[in-house]
């Protein structure tokens, strides 16, 4: 438990990692299971955070030289861990930025959050879904405002009540809730939930968002629920990096959600296609290079806010269900 203020520091060059519980956990561990040290024996081991709590404030970092700058409530930076039943009750703000473009990630939970995509045994078995290495991230909270960055001058900004960031590799988020409010000056792409998804095979389920979120349309992306699901597989990577995954269903999913928080009212057909009660924006379908990797948003899902439109407009007219992909309820994680 944390209950003191943390200020972020002004690396040179570097990443700036603040949080109130740890700054950067990279959790997989390679482990021999037999005296002979055998390497066919290896197993994988991940970290776990689970039940702690932050309630002092978290100011970030003051970057330079186009720098990132990573700001949550629990952890900045998590890769291959798994975060349970964690709380955050303490105000977090971007720090200032005056030198050149950096990019900043904030979160309420956790800035940026990865699993293990080029794990060899991905690369392998990627088809074998029961015993993939999964990340997760699961009963987490946050209560506390989201302050995002006052000066216009930056590259990017993503600004999450639970996720900043989440990328690369198979990640489950499920049961969590923000109850934060989210305000930036400038710019960013905000999700009350995750700010942006493009994990590629993430599974986004029976997460609620109550908390409103101020910030202008002009240059923004907004969701009740994730501001931007781009997904991964939208490039290609996986194909190219692990070729057996061509004909596998890997995509991200959004299911079970609720967004009960205000959100911006756009007042113009360019802002109605950057927002959204659940997702703000969705490539179009013909961006996709692989069918079976379209990201799907399920009709279950509800904006329960005076919004009340579940997708941002830019990909309606190829595909679109009711407003959603078709995800027909299957939701198999």
């Amino acid at each position: 438990e944390n209950s003191g203020t943390i200020n972020g520091g002004n690396p040179i060059n570097m990443e700036s990692n603040v949080a109130g519980i740890a700054g950067c956990v990279w959790g997989m561990v390679d482990f021999r299971n037999n005296e002979n040290n055998d390497e066919s024996a290896i197993l994988k081991g991940k970290s776990k955070i689970e039940g702690c709590s932050n309630s002092g404030s978290i100011n970030g970092g003051f970057t330079s030289n186009y720098g990132s700058s990573l700001t949550a409530g629990i952890v900045a930076s998590a890769n291959m861990i798994d975060i349970i039943d964690c709380t955050n009750s303490g105000p977090i703000a971007a720090g200032e930025h005056t030198d050149r473009l950096p990019t900043l990630y904030l979160g309420g939970i956790a800035a940026m959050f990865s699993s293990d995509t080029w794990d060899e045994y991905f690369m392998n078995n990627a088809s074998d879904e029961a015993n993939a290495v999964k990340s997760i991230i699961s009963g987490c909270e946050n209560t506390a405002t989201i302050t995002g960055a006052k000066q216009t001058e930056i590259q990017q900004q993503f600004i999450g009540g639970i996720i900043g960031d989440l990328r690369d590799g198979h990640i489950i988020v499920t049961g969590n809730t923000n109850r934060g409010n989210i305000t930036s000056e400038t710019k960013a792409c905000v999700g009350g939930i995750i700010a942006r998804c493009g994990a590629g095979w993430a599974v986004v389920s029976e997460c609620d968002n109550r908390g409103n979120i101020d910030i202008s349309l002009e240059n923004s992306l907004v969701g009740g629920i994730v501001g931007d699901l781009w997904g991964r597989c939208l490039r290609g990577d996986y194909e190219v990096m692990i070729p057996n995954t061509i004909d596998v269903r890997m995509v991200d999913r959004v299911f079970g959600c609720i967004n009960y928080g205000n959100l911006p009212i756009p007042t113009d057909d360019n802002q109605r296609n950057k927002c959204g009660g659940i997702v703000g924006d969705l490539p179009k379908l013909s961006e996709y290079s692989n069918p079976n990797h379209i990201p799907e948003v399920c009709s279950c899902c509800k904006d329960l806010s005076e919004y009340g439109k579940l997708i941002g407009n830019r990909a309606v007219g190829e595909g679109l269900t009711n407003g959603t992909y078709g995800c027909e309820n299957t939701h198999n994680s």
